[in-house]
């Protein structure tokens, strides 16, 4: 690839801070930015003349082209130079060509502005609606990591995971006829277990833990949408610890599915009190039959050991698919990793990392390669 010369040409004053952000630095040559603001008062010869830059990349906000064009040609910037960059999208008659000038990380930027846009002028009130795959989900219109993923990609949330959760659990493992529960702890909005009872196993009844008041009412919503029935859900307000208590509950509104008990996960959050019971009491509190438990999908931002710490009698009785977020940063930081890792070696003996795309099974004990990383994984758990 030649090297460039670009000029970048900022109409409201809002260019970008580093230029090297946008454009590859190894393909610019020389990369300049002037503002060009009240296009037809400007005086262009203190601008100068640019006939011997490739390209003019211009911001813009209205899309007032031609009079951009006009301006630009006489500074020899013509329009085959001209690349426009508008809030949602980029612009040029021949694009491919200056494509790979670009970072891949500014493109999909403008992809997500794009969408989130689009997204955004489908909100009405403080709700909005998705329907991906004919299934409907309601959520707050705050939310820009659920809701706009499943309008850009057009299909559920987290499909591809669960998907692979379904088939390795069938590959792995096998049921019983008396087995029909689905545990969705951390349920959120309802988009992994509903999709799950919908698109994959139908036979299967959900228990769902959702101690949001929020993602709680949500949840419901959703299931009534897509004509879940009363007696094949079973939604508790609970965090599902290891411990009874009342605690400080902190609701993202721009990302629900990183709402949590572990403090300082989001930002510009709002806090609220809820109730946390342990799994083993909450199994034998309801007359639950553990042997009808099925599935085990467990997502509860950075409070796993707490959980499987709670579901210890459970989950040692049982030989069921479960996956869950693996988020050792949080683990570290709240002081229970070595305590986690402790529990993980005596209840199980190997584990999948979904974001590997295969089967490939790992000994229990290379877990710990993975804890100083600080993002996250998921993992799927098998017993001998």
């Amino acid at each position: 690839m030649d090297k460039l010369k670009l000029v970048f040409v900022d109409t409201y004053k809002n260019g970008p801070d580093n230029l090297d952000y946008v454009f590859k630095a190894d393909a610019i040559e020389l990369c300049e930015l002037f503002t060009l603001d009240g296009q037809d008062g400007v005086d262009l010869t203190t601008i100068g003349d640019y006939s011997g830059y490739d390209y003019a990349v211009v911001t813009i906000v209205e899309r007032d082209f031609e009079k951009i064009k006009g301006v630009l040609s006489r500074l020899g910037l013509t329009s085959d130079k001209l690349i426009f960059l508008s809030l949602d999208e980029i612009i040029c008659d021949d694009f491919e060509k200056v494509r790979g000038y670009f970072l891949d990380e500014y493109l999909e930027m403008m992809k997500y502005k794009k969408v989130k846009m689009k997204y955004e002028s489908n909100i009405m009130g403080e709700y909005a609606l998705v329907t991906v795959e004919d299934l409907s989900y309601v959520n707050i219109a705050s939310d820009d990591t659920i809701m706009v993923e499943m309008y850009n990609k057009k299909e559920n949330f987290s499909k591809d995971s669960i998907d692979a959760f379904y088939e390795l659990g069938n590959k792995y493992f096998s049921f019983s006829d008396k087995q029909d529960l689905f545990c969705d702890i951390g349920a959120n909005i309802g988009t992994t277990s509903i999709y799950f009872k919908k698109k994959l196993d139908n036979s299967v009844k959900i228990l769902a833990f959702e101690p949001a008041r929020m993602n709680h009412k949500l949840y419901r919503v959703n299931a009534i949408l897509n004509d879940i029935n009363d007696d094949e859900l079973t939604l508790a307000k609970y965090a599902v610890s290891d411990e009874r208590a009342i605690c400080k509950f902190e609701y993202s509104a721009t990302n629900p599915g990183g709402s949590g008990l572990i403090s300082g996960w989001e930002t510009d959050v709002s806090v609220e009190e809820v109730e946390t019971i342990p799994f083993d009491e909450y199994v034998e509190e309801n007359g639950i039959d553990i042997n009808r438990i099925k599935w085990v999908w467990i997502d509860v931002e950075g409070f796993e050991p707490a959980f499987f710490k709670g579901a210890r009698k459970t989950l040692s009785s049982i030989n069921v698919p479960i996956i869950f977020e693996y988020s050792p940063k949080l683990y570290r930081e709240t002081g229970r990793w070595d305590e986690f890792k402790e529990l993980l070696f005596e209840m199980y003996t190997s584990f999948l990392i979904m974001q590997e795309g295969g089967d490939k099974i790992h000994p229990m004990q290379d877990i710990t390669y993975y804890e100083n990383f600080d993002f996250q994984l998921d993992i799927m758990l098998f017993k001998a």
